[in-house]
């Protein structure tokens, strides 16, 4: 049972890490792109943009913009 509590407490910690470091990195130079594509994967089933990089992880990094109007 205590091996339960050390998991979720280092999940705690990670949790609190990432939430924590993520005002203080902003995106990279190419992060506008994967997203771009993402999106237009969704919207419109293109998947010509970007091509080098398989589309899931795109897809899966702009699913909170689908909710945009």
């Amino acid at each position: 049972m205590w091996i339960a509590g050390e998991v979720l407490s280092l999940l705690a910690v990670l949790f609190l890490q990432l939430a924590l470091s993520v005002r203080q990195n902003s995106i990279t130079w190419d992060e506008d792109d994967h997203i771009y594509a993402g999106y237009m994967s969704w919207e419109h089933a293109d998947f010509g943009l970007n091509p080098e990089h398989p589309p899931l992880v795109k897809m899966l990094a702009t699913v909170p913009l689908l909710k945009l109007p």
